[in-house]
């Protein structure tokens, strides 16, 4: 297991994630100084190009650590999947008909994804503290990088879902966690959801 215990929060639940879609795959049973490059590079994992590089960058962890712990001498170089930029891809139609049958709380993750441009991970991890009634802006402090910690437009409806949020918030998350007090809900709870919603829509 990775000692991730000095890592913040955030960052703890990323190589947790990554951890879990490496141990689905051939390589969680080698041993680490038996990897190598060519091995990382034919790794499939499900989902968009950034699921992928969270389960590399979490190997990259591993032989990072390996290295200094002196299990291994040279650490593989790990190359990053191609990242796709998000798009819209609901026309207004497809929207609606998917918003009828979407459940809370993915019908208002989507609604935000929709309208700021945020990916549902962070809508997810979204603090009261980073809406910025008075600017109609979101702040998003999270991400790798300068360019994911940015400040998105708060539309109308996003502002409305909010203030019904708001009135009955008890804590820092805009969607806390209901299994676990002081967190924000687990992205994958959302992405189930969108999945099966998703599904019914297209039977329909």
């Amino acid at each position: 297991a990775l000692p991730i215990s000095q890592l913040d929060s955030d960052s703890k639940r990323y190589y947790q994630n990554g951890w879990r879609l490496l141990q689905q795959t051939d390589i969680a049973d080698k041993r680490i100084d038996r990897i190598r490059t060519p091995d990382a590079d034919v790794l499939h994992f499900s989902g968009s190009g950034s699921n992928a590089n969270c389960a590399l960058r979490t190997l990259r962890r591993m032989f990072s650590l390996a290295k200094e712990w002196d299990l291994m001498a040279n650490v593989p170089k790990i190359k990053l999947r191609e990242e796709a930029e998000r798009s819209a891809i609901f026309t207004p139609e497809q929207e609606q008909a998917f918003l009828t049958k979407a459940p809370q709380p993915l019908r208002d993750v989507f609604l935000i994804s929709q309208d700021s441009g945020l990916r549902p991970d962070e809508v997810v991890r979204m603090r009261w503290e980073n809406v910025l009634w008075d600017k109609n802006l979101i702040f998003n402090p999270d991400g790798k990088t300068k360019k994911s910690r940015r400040h998105v437009p708060l539309s109308d409806r996003v502002r409305s879902l909010l203030r019904a949020r708001v009135d009955g918030a008890t804590g820092d998350w805009v969607f806390p966690s209901p299994r676990r007090k002081g967190s924000p809900m687990s992205y994958f709870l959302v992405a189930k959801d969108f999945t099966r919603t998703r599904k019914a829509d297209r039977k329909s």
